[in-house]
């Protein structure tokens, strides 16, 4: 039997953490993003945080007893995007990424990405490390999400997931939650190879 699991918010010290889940659980985003030079993915996510922390960020982290086995961002207020920072961004590619790569990373950035609007809080990101899937961990780190919007008076949960996801789509609406539209990027689409996403939500303003 494994170990028992539980979500607790992270602290300042699960930054590395939650960057290597990020890259291992967003496999086919960070590979069209960095090439083979994955290894300074987490590096590029932990510098990405630091800039949103503060700004409507939270995090979750699920563990057992030997480590962090999974996490969810969730936002609550526009992003804070790094590409608001030109001096932090070309340390990003001259230090961690190397230059030849700084045109993909620029194309991730410059893609549409969601701000959650007010009222609502947006889960950016949730993985959970292999090893660990089956265990409830991804239920754990949702319900952990809904009891903190609850808490803070937000009105919807919601979240975007990619259309070949079916497994998701299938424990989101298990959750409560249901599909509001399907959006196609087409830079995304061309450029990335990514499927349509799909926008879920759960209103929570009359709901149990």
């Amino acid at each position: 039997m494994g170990q028992a699991i539980t979500v607790r918010p992270a602290g300042a010290g699960d930054s590395r953490a939650i960057a290597a889940l990020m890259v291992e659980c967003y496999p086919r985003e960070f590979a069209l993003l960095f090439g083979t030079r994955l290894e300074a993915a987490s590096a590029v996510v932990e510098e990405v945080l630091r800039f949103e922390s503060g700004a409507g960020l939270q995090a979750f982290v699920a563990q057992d007893s030997a480590s962090v086995v999974g996490m969810l961002l969730l936002q609550s207020a526009p992003r804070t995007r790094i590409t608001e920072s030109w001096a932090a961004m070309w340390r990003i590619a001259r230090y961690k990424v190397g230059l030849c790569h700084v045109p993909r990373l620029l194309l991730g950035i410059a893609l549409p990405s969601y701000d959650a609007r007010p009222g609502e809080a947006y889960i950016g990101a949730i993985g959970v490390t292999s090893g660990a899937r089956g265990r409830g961990a991804g239920t754990r780190l949702l319900q952990a999400a809904e009891t903190w919007a609850r808490d803070n008076h937000m009105r919807r949960l919601s979240l975007h997931v990619s259309s070949d996801n079916a497994g998701a789509r299938t424990l989101y609406r298990r959750l409560g939650f249901t599909e509001r539209g399907e959006q196609t990027h087409l830079l995304a689409s061309l450029l990335l190879g990514q499927p349509a996403i799909i926008y879920m939500a759960k209103d929570l303003k009359d709901s149990p």
